[in-house]
């Protein structure tokens, strides 16, 4: 699970992430997004905060008990058009169905 996203996007207003809610029971309602300043070309690092469960035995029976990691990482921003990739259309304003 997703728990925190942080770091310089995030510092700097290039990333800004945010929880959602959504009826998908299995995650909770909850899912991660995020929008991206594009007019600030750059590569900017950030760090997603993730909580797994590890198997543990306490008084000999099984237990799940949380472990918190981190995973660095970047997002690269360029001013250089691109297609879209949900429709392949060119250039411009995303076409709406």
């Amino acid at each position: 699970m997703i728990t925190d996203i942080t770091g310089p996007a995030v510092e700097e207003k290039i990333m800004y992430p945010a929880q959602y809610g959504s009826p998908d029971m299995v995650s909770d309602g909850w899912y991660w997004a995020a929008s991206v300043d594009t007019s600030r070309p750059g590569t900017y690092r950030y760090t997603m905060h993730v909580q797994l469960h590890e198997l543990v035995w306490r008084n000999g029976e099984p237990a799940w008990e949380p472990v918190d990691y981190t995973c660095d990482s970047a997002i690269r921003v360029t001013s250089d058009p691109k297609r879209n990739a949900f429709t392949g259309g060119g250039l411009g304003v995303l076409p709406m169905p």
